[in-house]
């Protein structure tokens, strides 16, 4: 039997500031039925889960074009998810928060951006404990820059850095997550 998703939401999109910035609000509310998983951590072969995961929460994103140079962004979720037993719903978090800036230099190659992603009430199972007990995650914040250079007509360098600040948190438990990583390339469009 396939799974069986149904839910509806309801949003406003509320445009301000002459046309330069926008408020998005939205309420979502669904109910996943007879989920597809895997009844204990354990398990390796994912069967159906009967019953029904609600899950219903809040959207919002703002964003606005401060100069003709600089943009800002800023989005938060939260969101209310239980399985089956009415017992929190791991991996999902309570609350996420994100800002981003994006500066785009006088010389109309370069771009500038960064963004900050916020993470409350996450939760995951403690699969190597009897009965698999859910256990709270740390909150935590990354913080990640990228930078444009047009080259010529298609083909631009770019370069970014996550998780700038080298910060050590979890978003599934027994799992790292990467440190401080750099990168640099080419992106061609034709």
């Amino acid at each position: 039997v396939p799974e069986k998703n149904t839910g509806y939401d309801v949003g406003v999109e509320i445009p301000f500031n002459a046309g330069k910035g926008s408020l998005d609000i939205t309420y979502f509310h669904e109910t996943l039925e007879d989920k597809i998983g895997f009844p204990d951590p354990e398990s390796f072969v994912p069967e159906q889960i009967k019953g029904e995961s609600d899950r219903q929460g809040l959207e919002m994103a703002a964003q606005i074009m401060l100069s003709k140079r600089l943009d800002l962004m800023v989005n938060y979720t939260y969101i209310d998810a239980t399985n089956p037993e009415g017992d929190i719903e791991i991996r999902r978090p309570r609350n996420e928060l994100g800002i981003q800036g994006i500066w785009r230099l006088p010389n109309n190659m370069t771009t500038l951006a960064g963004n900050v992603r916020y993470v409350r009430g996450l939760f995951d199972n403690e699969n190597w404990k009897d009965n698999f007990p859910t256990k709270r995650l740390s909150s935590f914040a990354v913080a990640n820059l990228s930078a444009s250079q047009k080259l010529m007509d298609g083909v631009e360098l770019t370069a970014r850095i996550t998780n700038l600040f080298d910060e050590n948190y979890r978003e599934v438990l027994g799992y790292a997550t990467r440190g401080r990583a750099a990168f640099i390339g080419l992106r061609a469009s034709f």
